[in-house]
């Protein structure tokens, strides 16, 4: 009987210390994939920026020269 427990024991051991080097290089894995999602992440608000700030830019020239065509000058 005690030979049985003993070698139960040993072969749940066992199993902790084959699964333990696998959940540490998943988490090591997941925490890759978490950092390159907020590098992703990070250019899309990037290119969401420039564009916004393309699109405004578009917009002041185009509003500038719909008010030159007229002949008069507009202060702004």
């Amino acid at each position: 009987m005690n030979r049985r427990l003993i070698a139960v024991l040993v072969m749940l051991l066992g199993v902790v210390f084959l699964v333990r080097p696998y959940e540490s290089h998943a988490e090591t894995k997941m925490q890759k994939i978490e950092r390159e999602l907020k590098e992703i992440q990070a250019q899309m608000n990037a290119a969401a920026e420039s564009k916004k700030e393309a699109e405004r830019r578009s917009e002041d020239l185009t509003n500038k020269k719909d008010a030159g065509q007229d002949g008069y000058v507009y202060a702004a």
